[in-house]
């Protein structure tokens, strides 16, 4: 039996990821895994400090680093996800061998994130940041990247051996197939995201003005009017029934996110047999591969009404995608392979470090 301890950024997709994985290795025989699961409210009086409050990288590191500590002496490996909960449990991670799970470095998400809220301080702050991720990515046995995106920024901008970093997609899990034949009007659209501006929300809803043939589920924590053709659900959970539920009766799902790595909306939205409508940013071109949806740039508008028109106007269109996604994520993303893939990496340095004290 190993014994493991998996620690983890319990915020937005974060959630759905942690607690697949949890459902995958509470199957498994040859594990005993403790959760420490982080998330984003501020926790105790010292959270609410400036700068503290303000900064998730050093709340998530200090909850993680506290938390582990005591669960040390009965450890055979870690997991944690992602770098930004490992950066004050260097010295943890070389005690007991650890694996990090990235979705994206910060270097990858320099490139993305400025339509959600990020951005980058000078150049000597910017340096020692990238130091420090440096340090944190060099203690840990294995890294498992998500995407090649994220493979090539830890190869090229961390100088990590090609050796230590291993690419695997998070997983997801498969729901029962739902019958799309039926040709039906008006076509149901879904939008998930909880920051609705950064994920394209706002272009969303300004292509749709003046299309005609649509209507909309929206599921967010943001400010977003209801109107004729507009459902807003603001209280839906990951993985829940109302959830599942808004995927099998939608149509096609439509993420114009303007800032995103591997969103698992995205991937929800493809195993319940969605046509998708997204953008190239992050590691979604990985993802939406060619005949599984439509992709437009980040903020192309105008391609992004022409995607969308097709969509909704094209029926045989809409089938023949949703079916192809449904197949790539069983092809590529199914969580019973990809998270036991992960934990499969755990079980490897644990009793390779077995091995190394023998």
């Amino acid at each position: 039996m190993i014994d493991l301890a998996v620690a983890g950024e319990y915020t937005a997709g974060h959630v759905t990821f942690l607690e697949t994985l949890r459902g995958v290795a509470a199957r498994r025989q040859d594990l005993n895994a403790q959760w420490v699961l982080l998330p984003f409210p501020p926790e105790g009086g010292w959270e609410r400090l400036p700068p503290i409050r303000s900064n998730w990288s050093i709340r998530a590191s200090l909850r993680a680093r506290r938390a582990l500590a005591p669960l040390l002496d009965g450890l055979d490996a870690m997991l944690i996800h992602t770098q930004t909960a490992a950066l004050f449990s260097t010295g943890l991670m070389r005690r007991v061998p650890t694996v990090l799970s990235v979705d994206a470095t910060p270097i990858n998400w320099d490139a993305v994130g400025e339509a959600r809220g990020h951005s980058r301080d000078n150049r000597a702050i910017e340096g020692a940041k990238r130091r420090v991720v440096r340090r944190t990515f060099n203690a840990a046995r294995a890294v498992i990247a998500w995407s090649d995106w994220v493979r090539a920024s830890l190869e090229r901008d961390y100088g990590l051996d090609p050796q230590r970093v291993v690419t695997i997609p998070a997983g997801v899990d498969l729901p029962p197939a739902t019958d799309r034949s039926a040709h039906r009007a008006p076509v149901r659209l879904l939008f998930i995201g909880s920051d609705f501006e950064g994920k394209g929300g706002a272009d969303l809803l300004a292509v749709l003005n003046g299309l005609s043939g649509w209507e909309l589920d929206v599921v967010t924590y943001s400010s977003v009017p209801d109107s004729d053709r507009v459902r807003v659900h603001r209280d839906v959970l990951p993985r829940s029934a109302r959830l599942a539920e808004l995927y099998s009766r939608a149509d096609a799902f439509v993420f114009p996110t303007r800032g995103d790595a591997s969103p698992f909306a995205l991937l929800e939205g493809m195993a319940a047999g969605l046509p998708v409508v997204s953008t190239t940013i992050g590691a979604i071109g990985e993802m939406v591969s060619e005949g599984t949806g439509l992709l437009v740039a980040p903020g192309d508008l105008a391609a992004l009404r022409r995607a969308i028109e097709r969509m909704i106007a094209d029926a045989d269109l809409r089938l023949a995608l949703g079916q192809a996604a449904r197949a790539r994520v069983v092809s590529h993303y199914a969580a019973d392979r990809n998270c036991n893939r992960m934990l499969d990496v755990l079980v490897q340095v644990a009793r390779e470090s077995s091995s190394e004290r023998s």
